[in-house]
């Protein structure tokens, strides 16, 4: 069975022909229209898979190419319950860090459905953009910059990387 990932359309010219070089499918996702136009490719903004579930935002919930195609795969797509909006935290529902059992988020702007949905421990930090801030390695292991989510992972059976900020940029930001 091929590894399926859910990329941004606009980076397609740049990873299509590697992801199929390494056997991975993609369905490639088109602009989220609710959210700043700088993020608006980034999937981790519109989409948040939750074991065979996934919540996602209203342009593609509402899109019957890509729930045919997710029902295809074996998920459930359920809608977000917030409406997004083009600054934070209104843009940042859906962007919660899960590795293994935890789900970490700035839980006061966690969409409710992404609540109900995760049965793991949901742990609250000062960052919003969580998913944005980490890799997730695997189960255990995850690599980031934000020391408010390293501080707050410790102690947990989870491997910490801890990176020193400036060496990813955001275009636009």
């Amino acid at each position: 069975m091929k590894n399926t990932v859910i990329i941004g359309e606009r980076y397609q010219k740049y990873l299509a022909k590697p992801l199929a070089d390494l056997s991975v499918d993609v369905l490639w996702m088109c602009d989220n229209p609710y959210i700043d136009h700088r993020l608006a490719g980034h999937v981790d903004l519109s989409a948040i898979r939750l074991g065979k579930n996934i919540v996602a935002s209203k342009h593609i919930e509402r899109n019957p190419i890509y729930v045919k195609k997710l029902a295809y795969m074996g998920y459930e797509v359920y809608p977000m319950q917030t409406a997004q909006g083009k600054v934070y935290p209104d843009d940042a529902g859906l962007c919660a860090c899960i590795i293994g059992k935890y789900l970490i988020h700035n839980l006061s702007c966690t969409d409710s459905a992404v609540l109900e949905a995760f049965k793991g421990e949901k742990i609250h930090v000062n960052q919003g953009y969580s998913k944005c801030s980490c890799c997730v390695v695997d189960d255990g292991a995850l690599i980031t910059a934000d020391e408010g989510i390293e501080r707050t992972m410790l102690g947990r059976d989870i491997e910490i990387l801890k990176i020193n900020h400036g060496g990813i940029t955001l275009g636009g930001f």
